[in-house]
């Protein structure tokens, strides 16, 4: 059913994340049934396949990007409207009348989800809970590159594992823009060792913003910062969170 009322046309960027999962309740049947109607058959057929964390995350993740695009659209228009095309190189696009523009993407990490809505160019987000990984030191030496390695170096062990998941985190929400086909080009092409105050933007106009929430690394790559940080549940309003993206530099620094 198409909407009433015309959509939203101002142009905006909105950033939203699900609550600490230690807070969500259990899925009941009937909100689990409710969530699961607003999904496409595809998206039910890979529902199906999935299992235990990784089932409440997809399904979670899905529901939670059509609340985002109700309330940022057309308050008036139910989440079950919205219709998601997913391609295997390019981010998730919105298909239906006077959505023309409108760009979105989706990450989820340890139960969190975070989904990133705009029409003022392609964006990309990137989640990930802050915790040890085995492979660390491997992904340093094979993605980052030397101005980022030596900012790991000269940063204390207590601080290290939260800039890792800045600079990883950056770079996947940079490659979630679809604005380049190689992963690996953006992961050792690109420098964000830099904090920046500026408006220097990198190719294609694209700037990128990171902030630490609740644990969890939040990286947002975009042509503009996020208005607004909205924690969100499914048939929920929202709550607006402090929002403290920190800009960087996009620095071109290939990998030695």
């Amino acid at each position: 059913m198409a909407p009433d009322e015309p959509l939203r046309e101002q142009l905006a960027t909105r950033l939203f994340l699900s609550p600490p999962p230690a807070t969500l309740p259990p899925l009941a049947s009937r909100i689990t049934d409710r969530w699961i109607s607003f999904l496409s058959d595809a998206e039910r057929d890979y529902l199906e396949r999935q299992r235990g964390k990784r089932y409440r995350e997809y399904l979670l993740s899905r529901a939670l990007l059509r609340q985002a695009l109700s309330l940022t659209l057309s308050p008036q228009v139910p989440p079950s409207y919205w219709q998601i095309r997913y391609g295997t190189q390019a981010p998730p696009a919105i298909e239906g009348p006077g959505v023309q523009g409108w760009h979105c993407t989706l990450s989820h990490s340890a139960g969190r989800v975070a989904i990133a809505l705009s029409n003022q160019g392609a964006c990309g987000v990137d989640t990930e809970i802050h915790r040890f990984r085995r492979n660390r030191s491997q992904l340093v030496d094979s993605f980052f590159t030397a101005g980022e390695r030596a900012l790991l170096d000269r940063t204390p062990e207590s601080e290290r594992e939260t800039v890792f998941y800045r600079l990883w985190t950056l770079k996947e929400a940079w490659y979630k823009t679809g604005t380049q086909d190689s992963f690996s080009e953006i992961l050792s092409g690109l420098d964000f060792s830099t904090p920046t105050c500026s408006s220097r933007a990198g190719s294609d106009g694209l700037k990128v913003w990171w902030q630490e929430v609740d644990g969890y690394s939040l990286s947002f790559a975009g042509h503009h910062k996020p208005t607004t940080l909205t924690q969100l549940l499914p048939d929920e309003e929202g709550v607006d969170i402090t929002n403290q993206l920190h800009e960087f530099i996009a620095n071109p620094g290939p990998a030695e």
